[in-house]
């Protein structure tokens, strides 16, 4: 199982990012970002989000990866990860044209499928189911120790399942695509 400064590194290789950029992203210097990937030191809590938008990742998938994120590099088949070396050896400008072509491809291909999106009214309706919650976790609420962490992992929770519910109720004539 991978930890979540393996799940730094290996994203930021795949992304083909090197940590002197990503650290520049962050505004950490490169032997901090190093120590968080080696787990030498504990990811603060401030970092998490421009960390999280650097390697296009939820924060709550960078603080509690998924068994999905987790396992997502031990998965790689020998292909896939002579690509993804290759791509990260490109020169910066390179890796930009070559993100950019398999961005468009991908468009081109998704654009045939649906996919259910999370509108502002479907986070709003989450943001008051949570709420509701509320008085139902104060009973063990002393057993949390990062709340934030806490609700992050419910919130990602009922979207995930708000998206599901879209795709498996979704009727096929409003479905778009």
């Amino acid at each position: 199982m991978m930890t979540v400064g393996e799940l730094i590194a290996v994203r930021r290789k795949i992304l083909g990012i090197t940590a002197a950029e990503l650290a520049q992203k962050i505004g950490k210097s490169r032997a901090t970002l190093y120590r968080y990937e080696t787990g030498a030191s504990k990811l603060p809590a401030d970092i998490v989000p421009p960390l999280a938008k650097a390697l296009q990742l939820d924060a709550a998938q960078l603080i509690a990866p998924t068994p999905k994120t987790r396992d997502f590099a031990d998965n790689l088949d020998d292909e896939t990860a002579a690509v993804a070396r290759k791509y990260s050896e490109l020169p910066p400008d390179e890796r930009q044209k070559t993100r950019a072509f398999i961005d468009d491809l991908h468009k081109k291909i998704s654009a045939k499928k649906w996919h259910p999106q999370i509108t502002a009214k479907d986070l709003r309706q989450i943001d008051k189911d949570f709420a509701a919650l509320k008085p139902a976790q104060a009973a063990y609420m002393d057993e949390v120790k990062d709340p934030a962490l806490f609700e992050a992992a419910i919130k990602k929770a009922m979207t995930e399942a708000k998206l599901r519910a879209k795709k498996l109720y979704t009727p096929k004539k409003y479905r778009q695509g």
